[in-house]
């Protein structure tokens, strides 16, 4: 294994993490609360480690793009927020299953905005990634919708589509990742700052258990900061396309770790959307999975 796989792996493992501990947090703090403190905390940690890790980085250089910044922060903040408040009507394991269809969404949006044409193998990608949504959506029936809360997953949906075309705006913008993305997160929480003072400012004395402070501060700084790091880190000798298979690792470690930890049931039809949006992530990409084949 190269030496930068471990890297990859960890932050794959970091952010497989992620569900149950907002779960938690959820069930203690607003979904308006967790989101102002977590992008606080994970903007100020990945602006930190920029300036650490970059001797000759200057404040100019970090806001020198301010339109493009305000439209990532947007996206941002309305992804986070759509899904940290989908936590509090769907199990963990269902925001996380609904969420990485987000990939198939990335390559409809490319498409549509910047290459003006969807070609057949995109497709079909996505066609495998929304039959897999449709068999846990049905428990597996295929005909009759077997959901805990069609509000809760139309946040899901929203918060996908809102990351999808974060993703795909910060990487044509040709932003920094690093520095733009700890910029963003600050000013989606300054967003957050009047919906937190106008829906929940009594749940903010839920902050003083040791508990909740320990979970909100290892949710926003590992998983949103260090993870992305020792993600950025990996992607330098590992190809991309590597990475981003390996990152359908994180659904299915989640979902075993929500049955650890908050004992949520799995099922079979929990476990074949991942296979089939995989799939489907495979077949968009296939110049580049083709690659990973091995040669005759």
């Amino acid at each position: 294994m190269e030496r930068s796989y471990p890297y990859v792996l960890l932050a794959i493992l970091i952010w497989s993490t992620q569900a149950f501990v907002t779960k938690l947090l959820v069930t203690s703090l607003s979904p308006v609360l967790v989101y102002f403190f977590a992008s606080l905390l994970a903007g100020a940690t990945l602006l930190v480690l920029y300036f650490l890790l970059n001797g000759n980085a200057s404040l100019r250089g970090v806001f020198k793009k301010p339109g493009k910044i305000l439209i990532v922060s947007v996206l941002l903040g309305a992804s986070n927020l759509l899904l940290f408040t989908s936590f509090t009507l769907l199990q963990a394991s269902s925001v996380v299953i609904t969420l990485y269809v987000y990939p198939i969404l990335m390559a409809i949006f490319n498409s549509l905005l910047f290459t003006k044409r969807f070609e057949s193998r995109e497709l079909i990608g996505a066609l495998f990634g929304f039959i897999g949504i449709l068999i846990f959506a049905t428990g597996g029936s295929l005909t009759t919708l077997h959901i805990e809360s069609s509000y809760g997953y139309l946040l899901v949906l929203g918060g996908a589509v809102a990351w999808a075309l974060y993703l795909i705006v910060q990487k044509h913008f040709g932003l920094e990742v690093v520095s733009s993305n700890g910029v963003a997160f600050l000013v989606s929480a300054l967003f957050a700052l009047p919906l937190f003072v106008l829906v929940s400012p009594n749940s903010v004395v839920n902050l003083a258990s040791p508990q909740i402070l320990i979970m909100l501060v290892y949710f926003s700084v590992m998983t949103f900061g260090i993870a992305n790091i020792l993600y950025l880190k990996g992607l330098r000798k590992v190809r991309v396309i590597n990475a981003a298979v390996l990152s359908y690792l994180t659904p299915l470690i989640a979902v075993i770790l929500n049955y650890l930890v908050l004992s949520e049931p799995i099922f079979w039809y929990d476990l074949i959307p991942i296979l089939l949006i995989f799939v489907g992530f495979m077949i968009i990409n296939w110049r580049s999975a083709k690659a990973l084949l091995p040669k005759p």
